[in-house]
């Protein structure tokens, strides 16, 4: 019998140069991929700035737009503030003379004249003082719009009815408002019953209030307050607290 060929079990030899090859790839691989991870590590100059070039310009804008907002609001708040003080003005005049009491100086018929005398620059009459005073009876207000530093001022001066007029510690001086080119006060009345009402620059020495009381208050062009034009109808006609006494030949008490 012929014997069996055994497989020959030796290990065989890998080509040298095969290792070698596959080892320089190995070892090129490796230093390319750390070379790779430094260029990545950082920012060039360039890039650096660039980067801050943007966030200047980023922070220009963001600072602009946080200025204007800023000053809008402050613009609003002037406006609104401005506003407060008109409708606050307009509402205690009106309140002060639609009260404006007819109160008779002198009571003879032929002669009768009442505590009201307006011109074109203000108005003095009498009128129930503010609760705001915690005191009763009447006070004589006076609305006058005169020059003070510099500006155009509507001010109310007010002192009780029997304080003197030359006493200054009883007056009360209250800036209304300021600021303003001009003012008008105009009233609208007849001399006699038989005549049409007619609008006019001044009341003095009639026997009766005017029916109507307009006061109207010009800004320059570049103001943005507005004064809409207050119109106010006096209640009282008639001195009610007048007892004729035809000895003195006036109202009793006065």
């Amino acid at each position: 019998m012929e014997s069996q060929k055994k497989p020959d079990r030796r290990p065989q030899m890998t080509d040298a140069s095969t290792f070698l090859g596959n080892a320089i790839k190995r070892s090129q691989g490796a230093a390319a991929m750390i070379r790779g991870a430094k260029e990545n590590s950082g920012f060039t100059l360039v890039e650096l700035l660039i980067a801050l070039t943007l966030l200047a310009m980023l922070s220009l804008l963001l600072f602009g737009g946080l200025r204007f907002g800023t000053r809008s609001w402050q613009r609003s708040e002037a406006d609104v503030s401005a506003t407060d003080q008109i409708g606050i003005a307009q509402s205690f005049l009106r309140r002060a003379l639609e009260a404006a009491y007819p109160a008779r100086l002198l009571p003879d018929t032929a002669q009768a004249k009442i505590d009201f005398e307006g011109t074109s620059q203000g108005i003095r009459f009498l009128t129930p003082a503010p609760a705001a005073l915690s005191v009763g009876g009447m006070g004589r207000f006076t609305l006058i719009a005169d020059r003070r530093e510099n500006e155009k001022v509507l001010s109310m001066i007010s002192r009780f009815e029997l304080a003197r007029e030359n006493s200054s510690s009883s007056a009360m001086d209250v800036r209304l408002l300021g600021g303003f080119d001009n003012a008008e006060f105009e009233y609208f009345g007849s001399d006699r019953p038989a005549d049409p009402p007619t609008w006019r620059n001044s009341w003095t020495d009639h026997a009766t209030l005017p029916e109507l009381v307009r006061i109207r208050i010009k800004f320059s062009d570049g103001d943005r307050r507005s004064w809409p034009d207050l119109v106010v109808a006096p209640r009282l006609t008639v001195d009610a607290n007048c007892l004729y006494d035809p000895v003195i030949r006036r109202c009793r008490g006065r």
